[in-house]
């Protein structure tokens, strides 16, 4: 298969379940929801039946998993099932694994509580400025004080019941956003714990979508670039299963035209048979010999430049809160690669 995939593990380290494919934003770096939206396929939310089945497998190789995402396409504080969810995942030992990705305009103090009481591991936070204008710029839909003030509710909740769920404010770094990269950090630092909490810098990616890639907000673009191309990591690390149960080559195959829909489907089969499958098998073969024929959308894909040397490869730069302050002295350098 090449020497990119040598080291395959017999199951994803990392594992995406989509509860709900709707999203109340519109976010200017995402292809996937609004009026300019590229996304063809229907919208649901996952059965409980479903997702039960999955989560009963993941249990039995939790050993094998680093983190479990709640989400794919969606916002997942949009599931009208999400307390639900959270008590059966913590029911299988697996709520330490999730790893919960929200814009925050629905993280209400009883959402908060949910949370809290089913210790998950992680939330994170999307949160791309330190202005309500640059915020509102990028996150449309979201408002800059509700958001704001949720998580500052979320923090005290957490404080006063002790809780240790990490939190990480995820600021998805574009060209019009990066000068405020390090007001935002000093903000979220006086109100995050030292130690356990975190800011990553991500920066904005193509989606393999080439409206996206010349928009002028994307950093990591495939226009005009010299970079050597690599094969996916995506591939090599992770599975997704939609709302319905299809599994996509990757979480930015959102309109399954990747994979033409034929990686599999968690109804039918174990994820550990589909990673494993010929379907899966037969993407990673190509992509270890550089070869794109009939894959287009990888062709043009941000996820196989090469950018191992710059610190933010993947899902970028997490900068633990607390830390002495040359950390962010090298934001400037590390943004720079790409700009």
């Amino acid at each position: 298969m090449g020497k990119a995939y040598n080291i395959l593990p017999a199951f994803p380290k990392i594992v995406g379940i989509e509860t709900t494919a709707h999203c109340n934003a519109s976010c200017v770096f995402c292809p996937l929801h609004g009026s300019k939206s590229d996304m063809v396929l229907p919208k649901g939310v996952m059965s409980m039946r479903l997702f039960e089945k999955i989560v009963r497998e993941l249990s039995a190789r939790r050993d094998r998993i680093d983190v479990i995402f709640l989400n794919v396409r969606g916002e997942p504080l949009l599931d009208p099932k999400f307390d639900s969810r959270l008590g059966i995942i913590s029911g299988y030992g697996l709520n330490d694994k999730i790893s919960m990705q929200t814009n925050g305009q629905f993280l209400d103090r009883h959402k908060a509580e949910v949370v809290l009481n089913n210790k998950i591991g992680q939330i994170v936070l999307g949160f791309d400025a330190a202005t309500k204008e640059v915020y509102e710029q990028h996150r449309i839909n979201c408002n800059y004080e509700t958001v704001l003030n949720n998580m500052h509710n979320f923090l005290e909740l957490r404080q006063k019941v002790k809780s240790k769920v990490r939190v990480s404010i995820k600021y998805v770094c574009t060209h019009k956003n990066k000068h405020e990269i390090k007001t935002a950090y000093k903000m979220w630092s006086k109100r995050l714990i030292s130690r356990l909490d975190s800011f990553m810098i991500s920066p904005s990616e193509n989606w393999a979508n080439s409206k996206i890639d010349s928009n002028g907000y994307a950093i990591k673009t495939t226009h005009n670039s010299n970079k050597d191309r690599v094969p996916c990591p995506l591939l090599a690390n992770s599975i997704n299963v939609l709302y319905d149960g299809k599994v996509p080559a990757c979480c930015w195959d959102y309109n399954m035209d990747i994979s033409n829909g034929e990686m599999g489907d968690a109804n039918d089969h174990q994820l550990a048979e589909i990673w494993s499958g010929k379907a899966f098998q037969n993407l990673r073969y190509k992509h270890a010999n550089l070869d794109f024929t009939g894959l287009p959308r990888c062709a043009q894909c941000s996820q196989i430049l090469e950018y191992d040397d710059s610190g933010l490869r993947g899902h970028g730069k997490t900068i633990p809160i607390g830390v002495a302050a040359r950390y962010l002295l090298g934001i400037k350098k590390l943004i720079g690669k790409f700009i």
